[in-house]
C-alpha cells in the first residue's frame, strides 16, 4: 500500500519503520513509545534513520562507464609511482573497470576489513541494539571499530595495507593453473571451466602480449582461474611465487568489454570465476554485480532448463548456489527465480549415501560435488520465498489463518532439513555439539573432514536459525466472544520452541568452529562471517534476556572459546599476508567478542548486587 512507511525504502526515500519492523519486513504503525511489533516482542523500540537503495543493475553499469575516465587518470597516477612494474605485464588503463578500486581487494587492510565487518554486522539481527540498551549499554559500531583500529596498529606496527596493482600473470603460471585444475579434479567442486576446451581454445603464451586480437573473455578466463587457484592452493608450489589479487584485478579490468562481447559461454565461465574469487573477499556488493550480469548470459543460453550440455547445467548449480546463499544472508530477493529454472539435480551428482560428502577423498572430475550441498541451496530458497519475502506471512497483526499457514510453512522446512540431516555420517552426528564441546566426535574424523564438509555443517545450523528467526514474529489472535470485542494477541505455542532451535543453532555453530579451528582461514572466513556473527548475537541476545538461564555459564564460557580461538589464530602469525602474518578480520572478531562478554558479565554481577541488596 501506498500509506506503507517501509516500502519506501527500495525506492531511496528515508524509512520510517522502527529496526525491528524493518528487520522483519512488517508494517511499523510508529506508536510512541513503542509500535506494537516491538511491544509483542517486548523489546525496546528502536529507529536507526538510515536511506538505502538498492541499485537496479542498469544503473550499476552505467555509473560503471561514467567512472572510468576519472579512474583512468588515478591509475596513471598510481603507476608513476611503481615505475618498477613491467609495462606488458599491466591492463591497458582503458580497461580499468570503475566500481574496484586499486586498494579494493587487499583483503589482508585493516580499512578493508572494518568494511567488511560492517557490512555483515549490519546484515544481522537489528534487535541486537535492543539487546544492548537493556543491558544498559550503547555500542557504537564507528567508535568500536576506531577503538580496535588504533589497538591493532599500536599492537602490530610492521602490519601494511598493499598496494594491489593490477598484473597479468606469467604464462607459465597459466600453464600451470590449467594443469593443475585438470589434475586434481577441481571441477568436481568448481565445474566453472572445461580444461580440456579452454587449452585447445587459447593459447597462454600470447594472453599477456599487448596488442592480442584475442577476446576479453579468453584473456579473462584464465586470468581469473589462475587468481582463483593461486588464492586457494596458495600453499602448494605450483601457486608459491603467485599474486592472486594482481591478476584478478588485471581480470576485473576487463569487464567493460565483457559487457560489449557477444553472451557466449566463454564470458560467462569468467564472470562465474571472478564471482567465485570476490565472494570470499567481504564484497558481497561486487560479487552480487558479477552474479546478476551472470543470471543475464546463463538465461540467454537457456541453461536454466534442463540442455544437453552437461557443463551449462553445471554452471547453473554452481550460479544457483552463489545466489540462494547471498539471498538468504541479506534478505535481499534472488537473481535467479525457482519457478522460471528446471530444478533437476545433474546425474552426475553425488549421491545421498555417499561419505565422500563429509570427508576428503580423492576428486573426480565424473562426480559433481559442488562447494557445499545444492540440497541445502533449494532449502534456502524456499526459506526466503515462505518466511521472508515480500510475499511471506510476518505482520503479528495478521490473521489467525494467515499465521497458522506461516506456522506450517516453519514446520515443514524444519521437517525438511531434518530429513536433511537424517544423511549425515552417524560418526559426525549434529546433535553431539549441542553439549560440552562436541567430545562425542574424535578429533581425527574432524581432521579427515573435507572443506565441504565443514561448509555443510555451518549452512545446516545457518538454516535452522533462520527458520525458526522468523516465528519470533508469529503470533495468534483470540477474539473476545461472539461480538469480536476484546481481541488480542498471544504468543503461538511455537515460539518458545523455535526460540530454543535458534539458541540450540547458536551454540552448536560457536561449538562446531572451535573443535575446527583448522579450518578457520582468510580464504573462507567471510564466507561464514553471517553464521558466526549472528550465532554470536543470538548467544548475546539469549544471555542478556534470560541472566537466570542454566546454560547461562556454558553460553559465556562459548563466547570466551571462540574469542580465545581467534586470538590465538592472530597471535600465531600464521594467518595473514600483510607483512607480520596477521588477519585483520581475525582481530576485530576477538575484540567484539570480548565487547559483549565484558558487557554481559557486567549486567549480570550488577544483577547479583540487587539481589543481594
Amino acid at each position: 500500500m501506498d500509506g506503507d512507511p517501509g516500502a519506501g525504502s527500495q525506492r531511496g526515500r528515508a524509512r520510517t519503520a522502527c529496526d525491528l519492523c524493518r528487520y522483519r519486513r512488517v508494517r511499523c504503525d510508529g506508536e510512541k513509545p513503542a509500535c506494537e511489533t516491538c511491544r509483542l516482542a517486548r523489546v525496546e523500540c528502536v529507529f536507526t534513520p538510515r536511506v538505502r537503495q538498492r541499485k537496479d543493475v542498469r544503473r550499476e553499469l552505467a555509473e560503471t562507464r561514467a567512472k572510468v575516465q576519472q579512474l583512468q587518470e588515478a591509475l596513471r597516477a598510481e603507476r608513476a609511482r611503481h615505475q618498477s612494474q613491467t609495462p606488458s605485464l599491466t591492463p591497458s588503463p582503458a580497461a580499468w573497470p570503475g566500481p574496484v578500486s586499486t586498494d579494493g581487494l587487499d583483503s589482508y587492510g585493516f580499512d578493508a576489513a572494518k568494511e567488511a565487518f560492517r557490512e555483515h554486522l549490519s546484515n544481522c539481527d537489528p534487535s541486537f541494539s535492543s539487546a544492548i540498551h537493556r543491558a544498559g549499554y550503547i555500542f557504537n559500531i564507528d567508535e568500536f571499530l576506531d577503538q580496535v583500529s588504533y589497538s591493532f596498529r599500536a599492537q602490530y606496527p610492521a602490519h601494511q595495507s598493499r598496494a594491489v596493482i593490477p598484473k597479468w600473470p606469467p604464462q607459465g603460471l597459466v600453464q600451470r593453473a590449467i594443469e593443475y585444475f585438470s589434475r586434481t579434479g577441481l571441477y568436481s567442486v568448481f565445474p566453472v571451466v572445461q580444461t580440456e576446451t579452454l587449452s585447445s581454445d587459447i593459447d597462454p603464451s600470447i594472453i599477456c602480449q599487448p596488442g592480442n586480437n584475442m577476446k576479453a573473455a579468453d584473456i579473462a578466463c584464465p586470468v581469473a582461474l589462475t587468481a582463483l587457484l593461486g588464492r586457494i592452493h596458495r600453499h602448494e608450489p605450483e601457486f608459491a611465487d603467485a599474486e592472486p589479487d594482481a591478476y584478478i584485478q588485471a581480470a576485473l579490468g576487463l569487464i567493460p568489454q565483457l559487457m560489449m562481447d557477444s553472451e557466449n559461454l566463454r564470458t560467462l565461465e569468467s564472470l562465474v570465476l571472478l564471482a567465485l574469487y570476490i565472494f570470499p573477499t567481504g564484497q558481497p556488493q561486487l560479487a552480487e554485480l558479477l552474479l546478476s550480469m551472470s543470471v543475464r548470459i546463463l538465461y540467454n543460453l537457456r541453461a536454466n532448463h534442463q540442455t544437453n550440455n552437461q557443463h551449462t547445467r553445471a554452471l547453473f548449480w554452481l550460479i544457483y548456489f552463489i545466489d540462494k546463499d547471498l539471498s538468504l544472508r541479506q534478505f535481499q530477493p534472488p537473481l535467479i527465480h525457482d519457478g522460471d529454472c528446471t530444478l533437476s539435480l545433474p546425474d552426475t551428482y553425488i549421491s545421498e549415501s555417499s561419505t565422500h560428502r563429509f570427508l576428503s577423498k580423492p576428486l573426480s572430475p565424473n562426480e559433481l560435488l559442488f562447494p557445499s550441498d545444492l540440497r541445502l541451496s533449494l532449502i534456502k530458497s524456499k526459506i526466503y520465498t515462505l518466511l521472508y519475502s515480500k510475499n511471506a506471512p510476518t505482520h503479528p497483526a495478521q490473521s489467525s489463518e494467515t499465521q497458522a499457514r506461516k506456522l506450517q510453512h516453519i514446520r515443514e522446512l524444519d521437517q525438511e532439513l531434518n530429513d536433511f540431516k537424517a544423511a549425515f555420517p552417524v560418526t559426525l552426528p549434529l546433535d553431539s555439539f549441542l553439549s560440552g564441546m562436541g567430545r562425542d566426535v574424535p578429533d581425527i574424523l574432524l581432521h579427515d573432514m573435507s572443506l565441504r564438509g565443514y561448509n555443510i555443517h555451518l549452512e545446516y545450523w545457518f538454516c535452522l536459525g533462520r527458520i525458526h528467526a522468523s516465528a519470533a514474529s508469529t503470533t495468534a489472535t483470540g477474539g473476545g466472544g461472539d461480538g469480536g470485542s476484546g481481541s488480542g494477541a498471544v504468543q503461538s505455542p511455537l515460539l518458545s520452541s523455535s526460540m530454543n532451535l535458534c539458541h540450540q543453532a547458536a551454540r552448536s555453530t560457536l561449538l562446531f568452529m572451535v573443535r575446527t579451528r583448522h579450518f578457520i582461514m582468510p580464504g573462507n572466513f567471510w564466507i561464514h562471517a553471517q553464521s558466526l556473527l549472528t550465532s554470536i548475537i543470538t548467544l548475546f541476545q539469549y544471555m542478556i534476556a534470560a541472566p537466570s538461564a542454566e546454560t547461562f555459564e556454558e553460553d559465556l564460557i562459548i563466547l570466551e572459546s571462540i574469542a580465545d580461538t581467534f586470538k590465538e589464530i592472530v597471535e600465531s602469525g600464521k594467518c595473514g599476508d600483510g607483512g607480520d602474518g596477521r588477519f585483520p578480520p581475525f582481530y576485530i572478531t576477538e575484540k567484539f567478542v570480548r565487547w559483549l562478554i565484558g558487557s554481559v558479565r557486567n549486567r549480570h554481577d550488577m544483577g547479583e548486587s540487587e539481589g543481594v541488596a
